[in-house]
């Protein structure tokens, strides 16, 4: 992971070595690090101008680094003073902020996010629909909302429902569509023999 910092005169750089590092752009010097992480870094994020860091970690663990300090390399105090936020159970890969840094947004590999609001424990807010990244289990019933058809559907190893737009579950799953039609289509036997 790399991020430039303010006025990119700063590098921060982290990998799977679990270690997260402070580069000077100008001299090409190391300037500190922080080696206490566990799991590898995956994605790094400056906010506040280059005030503040922001690094997830495939462990599920996330941090903020602020009042980073310029070292020479001989010196061993801390770069900069780490706040660590809550983990979570999730490899993250990515990660954004408001521009006031209140608020911390992770993403996961199955398209859910994370959020982190005034320093409170993590929120899990995971994609609706199709977003789900999940197959059709079954459309269950369908209606008309806003001019449009929409379908209810149940997703497979997940107990939740979605109304999705007729347009997009038509791109997106026509055999679950045309089976969901196919169930419900009766046709009336007038006697005639063919």
């Amino acid at each position: 992971a790399v991020a430039f910092g303010k006025d990119d005169a700063v590098l921060a750089t982290g990998g799977a070595d679990k270690e997260l590092k402070f580069w000077d752009i100008a001299s090409s010097g190391r300037e500190g690090s922080f080696s206490n992480r566990k799991a590898a870094v995956t994605a790094l994020h400056w906010v506040g101008g280059g005030a503040t860091l922001l690094a997830v970690s495939e462990d599920g663990s996330a941090s903020t680094i602020t009042d980073l300090k310029r070292h020479s390399g001989e010196q061993s105090s801390s770069p900069g003073t780490e706040r660590k936020l809550s983990g979570v159970e999730d490899v993250l890969y990515s990660v954004a902020a408001t521009t006031d840094g209140k608020t911390v947004f992770a993403g996961c590999h199955d398209g859910s996010v994370y959020v982190w609001e005034g320093g409170k424990a993590a929120t899990k807010v995971e994609g609706k629909g199709f977003d789900r990244g999940l197959p059709v289990e079954k459309i269950l019933g369908a209606t008309w909302w806003s001019g449009e058809p929409i379908f209810l559907i149940k997703w497979r190893g997940c107990e939740e429902t979605d109304l999705v737009p007729a347009s997009e579950a038509n791109a997106k799953a026509p055999q679950d569509v045309i089976k969901f039609y196919e169930d419900r289509v009766f046709w009336q036997n007038d006697g005639a023999q063919n």
